[in-house]
């Protein structure tokens, strides 16, 4: 059954007993009434869900309190766009190595001289108990370069934990700093003195302004069950053929078996994939290894994004609510597939007289559910009468979200026109 908000309720029954105080016939224009509208279908750039579905991590927030409130705005309205996706670029590859490995040497492809190589000692817990990495001196590390190369100062400088520690990195990370005049080629990376072989380090190799940069866009969130799709292309590359995909959650890293066409990518999700907590992001790592103008590339590039689950909708049907020719509230039926504490917020927007779409204020209301129900944005009639704006007014940036799991389950840029 359809609940109102109380809190929004007893605004709305305070209106009306002050629009009915003294009603005369010429009062009668400023009478509460309610009109029922129908929330616009999606569009280009909105987003929402047909189905709902109950999450599958606990809620992180689980308040009872109602929360309503009104925030002014003013000036020519330019609309929000809802951010789905990001875009990030490397010029850095990294791997994990063990000791023992540094012990035999290790490769590494450099594509550019003036790199830094760096190494983070790690925790390992294989064994069954705690085993860190001791720090490396980097003069302990001895670097060969490509073969046939003839580099009289193959190393411009070094740097201890310490050091880097004291410029606020505090890793227990060393570094080596390879001259200007470095060719590119395939190096080698060995210690002079041996490593204990149960430690495990993190090898960063950044190439600095570097023009062979590794572009990633991929959603901001994703949809449990959905495929992960995003764009993927390296500088000076006219398509990557080839590419290893991790998927981290936590301690858990799992593979992702990455699918490339004309510079786009997509992964589905491992089989029984579930999010441990709502309150973590899942990470999304990629390898790369190819040749740009003969020169061989290694790259290495991540990006966070939210796994939820659509718990909610909202539906067509809303019922508007006005005070004479001013509206006062808007109530919104909201489907949930279980309880939870979910959020709407929106802006309302009306028409100078130019005809140009003004902002007057934003509106937001909070509370929890027991089952299906209502939410109602109240409008500030003040605000409107101040601004001296006149209708249509219109909703815009509609935006529903599941407070429990931390993510917005719907987005409409032009929801209501009133």
């Amino acid at each position: 059954m359809m609940t109102h908000n109380k809190l929004a309720a007893a605004v709305l029954m305070s209106l009306m007993l002050s629009a009915c105080q003294g009603e005369s016939s010429s009062d009668n224009a400023e009478a509460m009434g309610v009109q029922v509208a129908q929330v616009s279908p999606l569009s280009a750039g909105d987003m929402g869900f047909s189905q709902v579905q109950g999450p599958v991590t606990q809620g992180l927030n689980t308040s009872r309190d109602d929360i309503q409130f009104v925030s002014p705005m003013s000036g020519e309205y330019h609309p929000r766009q809802l951010q789905q996706t990001q875009s990030v670029a490397s010029n850095e590859y990294w791997f994990t190595v063990s000791g023992d490995a540094l012990n035999q040497g290790i490769p590494l492809t450099i594509s550019q001289g003036g790199a830094v190589i760096r190494l983070a000692p790690r925790a390992d817990m294989s064994s069954g108990a705690l085993f860190h990495a001791p720090a490396i001196e980097p003069n302990s590390l001895e670097l060969s370069a490509p073969k046939g190369a003839q580099v009289p100062d193959l190393m411009r400088s070094m740097a201890n934990a310490d050091a880097l520690a004291s410029a606020g990195m505090n890793d227990d990370s060393s570094a080596l700093l390879l001259s200007s005049a470095a060719p590119a080629g395939e190096y080698r990376l060995k210690a002079r003195t041996a490593v204990d072989p149960r430690s495990q380090y993190l090898v960063n190799v950044k190439e600095k302004g570097s023009p062979l940069l590794l572009h990633l866009s991929a959603p901001m969130g994703l949809s449990l069950g959905q495929s992960l799709a995003g764009s993927l292309a390296l500088d000076g590359l006219g398509q990557l053929n080839a590419a290893n995909a991790r998927l981290r959650q936590g301690a858990k890293e799992l593979p992702l078996e990455l699918t490339l066409e004309n510079g786009s990518f997509s992964a589905a999700m491992p089989d029984g994939f579930m999010p441990e907590s709502a309150a973590e992001l899942s990470e999304l790592l990629i390898d790369v290894h190819s040749q740009v103008d003969g020169v061989n590339v290694k790259r290495t590039i991540k990006t966070a994004f939210k796994h939820f689950v659509p718990s909610g909708r909202v539906l067509p049907e809303t019922q508007v609510h006005w005070q004479g020719k001013t509206p006062v509230a808007v109530t919104f039926n909201l489907e949930l597939a279980e309880a939870g504490r979910f959020a709407l917020s929106a802006v309302l927007t009306g028409t100078d007289s130019s005809g140009r779409e003004v902002a007057i204020h934003s509106s937001a209301a909070a509370r929890w559910f027991d089952e299906s129900g209502s939410l109602t944005l109240l409008l500030s009639r003040d605000l409107i009468e101040a601004s001296g704006l006149e209708a249509p007014f219109q909703i815009r940036e509609l935006e529903l979200k599941d407070q429990g799991q931390m993510a917005i389950l719907s987005f409409q840029d032009k929801a209501l026109r009133l």
